[in-house]
């Protein structure tokens, strides 16, 4: 076989067996005038370059200057349309539709509270869900249907996984700080014993071969074998805590949730890392976002192409999608989409089997305003159960100030809910306002999504915020005011204890001052008549009262779990707060008689959580709590990936 150039010449010769013969000729300079000689082509032989030894000379034409020439010309453009074709194609990669969820549906529709992760195995959905306030475990078909609940016979199982490669579930019997692991069979089959937990956020790699969680808190991330040996600690962080890992389909990479409560630069943010299971390059997986963008969790598809996340934005989350090939002309990492655009919040993502299909919780945000009414003790909807927490009336009991859900923007209205005026707005995130004893200001918390909360007042007419706080490095909390006006009492996030203390700011001189012997304490309120501080603990399981009169600090409540949210009562008589533990409640103290009231519990109340566990009284000294007025659900996202 020959190839030609264009005006039929050979150039290769193809001997069967043996290699090519290249024929074009060489031209030979002249040494002693050092121009070329045009030699009688016509009558000799041409020298060629050859690959073969011995190779045989078919007498071929050799080409002319001018046909050499062309020939070269012919491959320079032939090189030039190659290279540009792939530019093109590979432009048309990069720059084409983006993957899209072409249909949503909903697989389940109970009502009741769900958590944890999502796992599927491609025909059934597992999750937990809370029953009667008691942990069950769940199946869904993939496909939607009835809602199954998986026998275990543990007082308090903790759906952990997926056996790898199988339909069979990972389970933790959690008993106090003890966790024991079983493998349950399914459909049916009695639970085999595997050994205690390692730790918390416990995943094995997909061959099922090896297993990462975290311990010391969630500070630290461990890799080992699936039996837990040969344990290597490969990444840490402190202040702040490590969830959700997932190993990638190679085994080469682990990806995690960092929260992150330094609030030198936010106030607490969530965001996706990744490092090698041997370590190495441990790095925030999309520094570009930025800080209004929190990642908390993620899943790979099984072909390792693609990668997809939750992302917290503006209280909303949603499902976004990373490519993971790479191609000379599409960097790596940096070409994050949004693929999901209904009102729904979806989190939790985890991709079926075949790729096609993303389990996620869903949840439509919508609080319902209860008020626990003591005569029928039941919780009834306050104020026409509008979507606002965070109420705070003004002593004449005339206004109230609110923040609306779950939009987080301050609003003040009359009493009733009349006169309503937005005071603050998107995307500038409010909290915990509270009355000057005059009726006219609001101070209150705000910032941006991903910054620092600093301490604002406002006019109950509106107008222009001005900012109170002096602190450059911490975030503030809950400001309360003076009994004459003139002060802001605050403290500082609890993220590092020994750094943190109670503060009087004055707001004529701007002096702030330090609270004696408020060393480590943290969410304090002052009293109505301005006599008494309270406080809770660093370690949220204490309540301490403070007597400005007596400078003398006082055990109040002690060695009660996660305590939340004190409250005075509209006359100083008592002092109302929650708790978030397991036996969450509320309760109330005399501050005379010193009397702990359990007011009551809180267990099955389905408080909204992404409002935060916020506590307010009406001006009876009645609870105000936020309900969810609906709990999540599990949707199946189809994803259609061909256009990536």
């Amino acid at each position: 076989t020959l190839a030609r150039s264009f005006d039929s010449d050979a150039i290769i010769k193809n001997i069967p067996k043996r290699g090519y013969l290249f024929l074009v000729p060489v031209i030979e300079r002249d040494k002693n005038e050092n121009a070329l000689m045009s030699k009688d082509l016509a009558s000799q032989q041409p020298r060629v370059v050859t690959a073969l030894a011995d190779s045989e000379n078919d007498g071929r034409v050799p080409l002319t200057r001018s046909r050499q020439l062309r020939y070269i010309a012919v491959l320079l453009f032939a090189t030039v349309s190659i290279a540009g074709t792939y530019v093109v194609s590979s432009w048309r990669f990069s720059s084409s539709p983006l993957p899209k969820i072409v249909k949503y549906t909903q697989l389940t529709n109970d009502g009741l509270d769900k958590r944890n992760a999502l796992f599927t195995d491609g025909v059934h959905v597992y999750f937990e869900e809370l029953v009667s306030g008691k942990a069950v475990i769940a199946e869904v078909p993939i496909n939607g249907g009835e809602i199954v609940h998986v026998s275990t016979l543990f007082q308090n199982p903790q759906l952990i996984g997926l056996f790898p490669g199988t339909a069979d579930l990972f389970v933790a019997d959690v008993q106090g700080v003890v966790k024991t692991l079983w493998r349950i069979p399914l459909p049916g089959g009695s639970p085999q014993p595997i050994g205690a937990v390692l730790g918390t956020d416990t995943v094995w790699s997909h061959d099922g071969q090896n297993v990462s969680y975290t311990k010391n808190q969630q500070h630290t991330l461990v890799v080992a074998n699936a039996d837990g040996t040969s344990a290597r600690n490969i990444f840490s962080v402190s202040p702040g805590w490590i969830n959700f890992p997932r190993w990638s389909p190679n085994k080469e990479t682990i990806r995690f949730c960092v929260f992150n409560p330094d609030i030198g630069e936010g106030n607490g943010t969530y965001a996706l890392w990744e490092i090698g299971t041997d370590g190495s390059h441990p790095h925030p997986l999309l520094p570009t976002l930025g800080k209004e963008f929190q990642e908390k969790i993620g899943s790979w598809t099984p072909d390792g192409n693609n990668y997809v996340f939750d992302v917290l934005r503006n209280g909303q989350s949603e499902i976004w999608s990373l490519p993971e090939n790479e191609h000379w002309f599409t960097p790596r990492h940096y070409n994050p989409t949004q693929i999901s655009n209904v009102p729904i919040s979806f989190s939790g993502p985890f991709v079926s089997p075949d790729g096609k299909k993303i389990i996620v919780f869903g949840k439509q945000h919508h609080g319902e305003l209860v008020r626990y009414d003591p005569n029928t003790h039941l919780f009834l909807p306050y104020l026409s159960g509008i979507s606002a927490g965070g109420l705070n009336f003004s002593q004449d009991g005339a206004w109230l100030a609110y923040i609306s859900y779950p939009d987080s923007t301050l609003w003040r209205s009359k009493a009733d809910g009349q006169e309503r005026l937005q005071l603050t707005f998107a995307p500038t995130q409010a909290d915990s306002p509270h009355w000057s004893p005059d009726g006219e200001w609001i101070a209150y918390r705000a910032a941006l999504p991903g910054h620092r909360k600093k301490i604002f007042t406002i006019s109950r007419n509106g107008g222009a915020p001005q900012e109170v706080s002096a602190q450059e490095s911490n975030e503030e909390g809950v400001p309360t005011w003076s009994a004459d006006g003139k002060s802001l009492l605050y403290g500082e996030l609890r993220w590092h204890p020994d750094k943190i203390a109670l503060h009087i700011v004055n707001l004529q001189t701007g002096i702030t001052s330090t609270v004696p012997g408020s060393e480590s304490l943290w969410t304090p309120r002052w009293s109505p008549d301005g006599r008494y501080i309270v406080a809770l603990t660093s370690d949220s399981d204490g309540l301490m009262l403070y007597d400005l009169h007596g400078r003398k600090w006082t055990m109040l409540v002690k060695h009660l779990p996660a305590l939340n949210e004190p409250c005075w009562s509209r006359h100083g008589k008592y002092i109302y707060f929650d708790t978030t533990s397991s036996d969450a409640a509320i309760y109330r103290i005399g501050l005379h008689e010193r009397k702990l009231e359990r007011v009551v519990s809180l267990t099955t109340f389905p408080r909204a959580q992404s409002f935060g566990n916020w506590l307010g009284l009406a001006p009876d000294d009645s609870p105000l709590l936020l309900r969810e007025a609906r709990q999540l659900e599990i949707y199946a996202l189809e994803v259609d990936w061909s256009n990536r």
